[in-house]
């Protein structure tokens, strides 16, 4: 100033204390706004076992958050009536995203599964022999890294995996198998297994979130159908279909899944439309009494022709929220 030195003032504030900008306050809501909607929308209860429910490390130790997320695709694999049963899922590390503890109480959303699957991941069925799913998830072993194997809760493992499916590994079976296509391209001896070993058509890779997504749709599709049972394995969809048009609209599922205790936002339509896919077949958007008796009777048919073992049926069935 004047020539002089220049001379510089300060003070410590506490940002809570100013008075907000209501423009910008504004904008973050607007911009929040479609997160509020899936942190709102439920897909399904967390069991007690997986609890404190935690992603934290998932690259340097078997996470509660792995586990889930891998008993969880697992479940949806073979509650599915055109798929294949698999007896184990694994996923590296490196997809668990989030680095987060969850709280106490929560359950399981649609922006958690965003949280997670936060690379978009793909999963399908393959066969691997038991002595390399030991070894190469061994392999994995020892250091933090994206390639650290997650596997669902039927698997065991002290130093290296002892059961698989509940049961004692059998090191010369091959068991079924959903993975991702980075957890068989990168885990080098998974790598050159496949080379010299057929391999999926990476067009037979289905995304995470839908095989989930549909998983979560049949899970509430057997609680709405306890709604309009009329006996002897007949439907009355009287008590879904609210305004007596005969058909179940998206408004009308909604208000159903209140009645259950369900989550969501009125205006996030993510499930309900994965609901209404599993269900509609002439896609008019709406379900009638006959859709939902044939979706009903396929149901029926894959589960009289399973072939997952009973202790892992047993083990799944114990799961809220992971039923088969």
């Amino acid at each position: 100033r004047d020539g002089g030195e220049p001379q510089i003032s300060w003070e410590f504030v506490r940002v809570k204390d100013l008075e907000p900008d209501l423009g910008l306050v504004r904008a973050m809501e607007l911009a929040y706004a479609p997160l509020e909607k899936i942190r709102n929308t439920q897909l399904t209860p967390i069991p007690d076992h997986f609890r404190p429910l935690s992603s934290v490390n998932s690259r340097g130790s078997v996470s509660t958050m792995g586990k889930f997320i891998c008993s969880l695709v697992l479940a949806a694999i073979n509650s599915d009536p055109e798929q294949h049963d698999v007896e184990m899922c694994i996923i590296r590390g490196g997809h668990i995203c989030g680095e987060k503890d969850y709280p106490p109480e929560s359950f399981f959303s649609l922006e958690d599964m965003k949280t997670v699957n936060t690379d978009n991941v793909s999963i399908e069925i393959v066969q691997m022999p038991g002595e390399l799913l030991v070894s190469g998830v061994k392999s994995t072993r020892g250091e933090i890294s994206r390639l650290f194997v997650q596997y669902d809760d039927g698997v065991k493992e002290d130093e290296q995996i002892t059961h698989i499916n509940g049961k004692p590994v059998e090191l010369d079976k091959l068991y079924w198998v959903a993975t991702t296509p980075t957890t068989i391209r990168d885990i080098s001896m998974f790598a050159d297994y496949f080379k010299t070993h057929s391999q999926p058509d990476p067009e037979e890779f289905v995304p995470l979130d839908v095989e989930v997504m549909a998983y979560c749709a049949r899970r509430i599709w057997k609680q709405m159908l306890q709604l309009c049972s009329a006996g002897e394995g007949d439907l009355d969809i009287r008590s879904l279909d609210t305004d007596g048009d005969g058909v179940v609209s998206i408004e009308e599922i909604q208000a159903a899944m209140v009645k259950l205790g369900y989550s969501f936002s009125k205006d996030e339509f993510s499930l309900v439309h994965a609901m209404v896919d599993l269900v509609d077949a002439n896609r008019d958007g709406e379900i009638s009494a006959d859709e939902l008796k044939k979706f009903v009777e396929k149901q029926m048919i894959r589960r009289k022709s399973r072939s997952i073992s009973s202790v892992y049926r047993k083990s799944i069935s114990e799961m809220p929220g992971f039923e088969l």
